[in-house]
């Protein structure tokens, strides 16, 4: 599994330098078939490129965006690492944690089993990878990067706790005034620059984290390592919130982060959207 996600973050970086490169007729960026209603070619070597995943998108896809020797600036929507941390606390997981305990004496075995696949999986997830995030440029092959983090307080599918820890780990700061206080993780105020025109980091601790909170969905307690019951949950809200939308697109073309929730609010919403938006 580790070495076929990997094979697929290769094709998907080949893929990219295909659309933005030709060279002795090898390549897309020149290829007529990829022009607008003007004859103008659409990508080209200066073609800005980033990455956005969701769910698995941020699971899996955080590895992608830090391995990639290309891509500098990604933003992560309900993301979390790693994954032996995530399962046992997913109401996805439920069916497969059951049968677990058919084979493993109790919850103590179920923890120890996950824990040692996490080693088979840390190679193609963003637990294995995020030190590259945090890297400093210079003699890395990696190019410095930049992450911003949009979470959903709720979330039945990939805890909290998952994104807690990336955001400890990136060094990235809430923007105030942050939804709650999140342990090891400074609030900051907004706006602030991730990088120049060159693409570099200003300085470590430019990463961004956002919550958004849900009045129609309890918080899903983390005392516990198991899968949610009351049924609530918040994991697709995030992608439909406009201002999200806004502050993710303003990150990606701008390299700055902004606070686009009500000033002087929280990002917080009566209920989840239901997925209609003009951005």
């Amino acid at each position: 599994m580790p070495e076929r996600t990997q094979q697929g973050w290769i094709d998907n970086q080949i893929f990219l330098r295909l659309l933005r490169h030709s060279k002795n007729n090898i390549g897309m960026s020149h290829d007529h078939q990829l022009t607008n209603i003007h004859g103008d070619y659409l990508f080209n070597e200066n073609t800005t490129i980033s990455y956005y995943g969701n769910s698995q998108g941020s699971v899996i896809g955080g590895g992608y965006f830090s391995s990639s020797l290309d891509l500098k600036r990604g933003v992560l929507g309900v993301p979390g690492c790693p994954f032996a941390l995530l399962l046992s606390r997913s109401k996805d997981f439920a069916p497969y944690h059951a049968a677990m305990k058919f084979q493993t004496w109790d919850s103590i075995d179920v923890r120890m089993y996950l824990s040692l696949m996490q080693q088979l999986w840390d190679n193609a997830e963003s637990g294995g990878w995020l030190t590259n995030l945090v890297r400093p440029g210079g003699s890395s092959k990696y190019p410095n990067k930049a992450v911003l983090l949009q979470a959903a307080l709720g979330d039945a599918q990939v805890t909290t706790l998952g994104a807690e820890f990336m955001a400890r780990t990136l060094d990235a700061s809430t923007i105030q005034p942050e939804t709650r206080k999140v342990y090891g993780v400074p609030e900051r105020k907004a706006p602030w620059r991730v990088g120049n025109a060159a693409g570099t980091i200003e300085k470590h601790g430019n990463n961004g984290f956002v919550e958004w909170k849900y009045d129609n969905a309890p918080p899903v307690p983390h005392n516990r390592d198991l899968p949610p019951t009351d049924g609530m949950d918040t994991h697709e809200c995030p992608r439909r919130e406009s201002k999200a939308q806004e502050q993710l697109y303003h990150f990606l073309i701008n390299d700055e982060i902004i606070q686009t929730c009500p000033k002087g609010q929280v990002c917080e919403s009566k209920k989840c959207p239901d997925g209609r938006s003009n951005n």
